[in-house]
């Protein structure tokens, strides 16, 4: 069986000296000698069992069976060259595929609104699909999703990631729970918490800090999304919750409630884009990275109001 490689560039050949009717002249459009095309012809020949090209007096002609398979040839090449040579530039407008974006509850419920606006702008035929974050960390980007929104902390292998910025965790609760000057660490250890988390756990890096420092919180209530938190908050008065800063927009737009410093020093958050490596490449991929890294940025560099 004739190598893949060389029925490629044999065919390449053939559609040349079909339109050219010249070995020379073919020799010289694929930027080889004319030894070597005269070779590839003969190839071509002993493939064919055709002459493809004859001589008539002072010139070259096609074959009837080179003149018939002309249109065929130069439709195959130009579909190679369009497979091998892959489009880098797309128009989003005329996008009309699915993109899915796995993202952390907190920085959705506090970008998505952004994202969603100015995806729909873009591409208008196109569709986001959002969901929620896996159950275990190492599930990250190898779904189905293009991106991974949220906070990275260990870097998974085969992957790529673009820090976007950070947000400072504030406290959040209602303005009976938290006074205007703010908690102090004490009064902030004995409220009643709501942690959200989409595992179900009453333990973070709160935690480790009050320890470091000689206190201990009571977690009252746990729930997987912001937005259950903040109902929690505007209607039990006695409990507070720990979020993102970039929440806190969302937060005051809830009736009664208040948003403070914490009242020690910890790690902000850090806010990573993920994708997998064999998605790198893609422009259709690029361009949804940059919507979404772009509009996030912007919102973390916000001050928020």
């Amino acid at each position: 069986m004739p190598r893949v490689d060389s029925d490629l560039r044999q065919l390449v050949a053939l559609d040349a000296l079909i339109e050219l009717r010249s070995v020379t002249a073919a020799a010289a459009l694929l930027n080889t000698s004319q030894p070597a095309m005269s070779r590839t012809l003969a190839a071509i020949r002993r493939t064919t069992g055709d002459a493809v090209l004859v001589r008539e007096g002072a010139r070259m002609v096609t074959t009837p069976y080179a003149d018939s398979i002309r249109d065929e040839v130069r439709e195959l090449v130009r579909r190679g060259q369009a497979v091998l040579t892959p489009v880098r530039t797309i128009e989003p407008e005329r996008l009309t595929r699915s993109f899915v974006l796995r993202a952390n509850d907190a920085l959705a419920t506090a970008v998505l609104p952004r994202i969603s606006e100015r995806f729909s702008a873009l591409a208008p035929s196109a569709t986001l699909r959002v969901v929620g974050e896996p159950t275990t960390s190492a599930e990250h980007v190898r779904g189905s999703e293009d991106a991974w929104l949220g906070e990275v902390r260990e870097a998974q292998p085969g992957t790529r990631h673009e820090q976007l910025g950070t947000t400072e965790l504030v406290v959040v609760g209602s303005r009976s729970a938290i006074p205007a000057e703010g908690l102090d660490i004490d009064v902030f250890a004995a409220r009643r918490h709501v942690v959200v988390s989409r595992r179900g756990r009453t333990r973070d890096r709160i935690d480790d800090t009050l320890e470091a420092l000689g206190r201990q919180r009571r977690v009252h209530l746990t729930t997987p999304t912001v937005g259950m938190a903040l109902s929690v908050l505007g209607a039990d008065h006695s409990t507070i919750c720990v979020m993102p800063a970039i929440c806190v927009g969302l937060a005051l737009g809830t009736q009664g409630l208040r948003a403070v410093p914490l009242p020690f020093e910890t790690a902000a958050v850090a806010a990573t884009l993920s994708w997998a490596e064999h998605l790198h490449t893609d422009p259709a991929q690029q361009w949804f990275r940059s919507v979404v890294a772009g509009t996030t940025r912007t919102a973390l560099a916000t001050p928020p109001e």
